[in-house]
């Protein structure tokens, strides 16, 4: 054939010390020609057949196949083995070329190689995501490791090439090496172990709400990677943390709250000492209208201030407010009753007595656990004044001015 194609180049007049390279020039042509028609074959009529026959199947983990791009990453092994068959053709005369072009086409091959394989571990962590079982694990860290690993045996596998030394002894060199690739991977293999730990110890999951002050994150889980986790803050920030971080520092996972079924509430009033005092008649008739106290007061024996004896206790309107406030608090609709409900006073400060209210509500929505306490202390602040009770209130510039007239 090639003796042909000299004799047909000689006979339409082109010299023969040109011949040998417009033969190279046609012989290349051809090979591109039939390279890239072999890739369009693949890619547009073989691989789209199966990828149309693999969404008829609807199987979860051929249709990440299809998304993440495998098929196309496998059909260019198709036109890499072409040009490995073509180089000895279109070298025919420049033999001392071949090895080269050989190589070259080698370390081709590799890459190939490594971006199929990147590609199907990518379809795989896709995959596993979707899996109820794992969707909260840290798949895209052993996805990231998976790649780091196969793409330093390819880097190996490239040097062998170029070298043309076995891969043995390039494993022997990696012993001298070692400490360099400990400080060039410290990162990677600190976030590696790290990354296990809080998939083993069940630390952080996809989804989790943490809070890290000092990093400045304060939001949802999106994202657990070989070195880096990243959360989404409440006003839609992205704040990124090493992975490492998560086990050598401390961190608050609210994950508890939202898995007991109830979001606490624990906030206090702060009540004027100076306005407490004995229940009287008067107190105690303007009381007993309130439903929830009606029964209390009609059961109850009701002692005369005078009264000291220790087995007699006179009802003093603090008091008598603390247990309207709990028996409001044990009768909310919207409170989660299984967990601890209680109204507590706290130490006496110079803003006045604290009276705390401790409960639970009973969904860990923020807007609906945000609208439930504040519907509770709207009821208890609006109905203080019943009780003969002042809230106190730090004095504003209209309070000094009216003072003053």
């Amino acid at each position: 054939m090639f003796q042909s194609l000299n004799q047909w180049l000689l006979d339409i007049g082109i010299p023969l010390d040109w011949s040998v390279y417009v033969k190279f020039g046609l012989l290349l042509a051809v090979a591109v020609i039939v390279v890239v028609g072999l890739d369009w074959l693949t890619k547009w009529l073989f691989i789209r057949w199966i990828r149309e026959l693999i969404k008829r199947i609807e199987n979860p983990l051929l249709d990440a196949i299809v998304e993440k791009r495998v098929l196309r990453a496998i059909g260019n092994v198709v036109h890499v083995v072409a040009i490995q068959l073509m180089i000895p053709i279109v070298f025919t005369d420049f033999r001392i070329v071949i090895p080269v072009a050989r190589t070259v086409n080698e370390l081709y091959i590799v890459l190939i190689l490594l971006i199929i394989l990147s590609s199907f571990f990518n379809a795989l962590g896709h995959y596993t995501k979707q899996l109820p079982s794992l969707s909260d694990k840290p798949i895209d860290s052993y996805v990231q490791l998976a790649k780091i690993i196969i793409f330093s045996i390819g880097v190996l596998f490239g040097l062998s090439i170029i070298l043309g030394k076995s891969l043995p002894y390039l494993f022997g060199t990696l012993g001298a090496t070692s400490a360099i690739l400990l400080l060039v991977f410290k990162d990677t293999i600190l976030g590696f172990v790290a990354s296990i730990q809080l998939s083993v110890n069940d630390m952080v999951r996809i989804g989790d709400w943490i809070e890290n002050p000092k990093y400045g994150a304060d939001g949802d889980v999106i994202q657990i990677t070989l070195t880096t986790v990243k959360v989404q803050n409440w006003d839609k920030t992205i704040t990124t943390i090493p992975t490492y971080v998560l086990v050598s520092d401390a961190f608050k996972n609210w994950r508890g709250m939202k898995e007991s079924g109830g979001r606490r509430i624990k906030r206090a009033i702060y009540f004027k000492m100076d306005s407490f005092r004995f229940c009287d008649e008067e107190l105690l008739e303007r009381v007993r209208g309130i439903a929830l106290l009606k029964e209390e007061l009609n059961e109850a024996a009701i002692f005369p201030p005078a009264d000291t004896r220790p087995d007699r206790e006179p009802l003093t309107n603090i008091g008598l407010f603390r247990q309207y406030a709990e028996l409001y608090l044990q009768t909310h609709p919207q409170l989660n009753h299984d967990l601890l409900c209680m109204v507590r006073q706290l130490a006496p400060r110079e803003y006045g007595l604290p009276l705390e209210i401790y409960a639970f509500t009973s969904t860990v929505a923020w807007v609906e656990y945000e609208a439930i306490q504040a519907k509770i202390f709207d009821h208890l602040l609006t109905i203080t004044p019943l009780f003969d009770l002042d809230i106190y209130q730090m004095p504003s510039g209209k309070d000094i001015e009216s003072i003053r007239r």
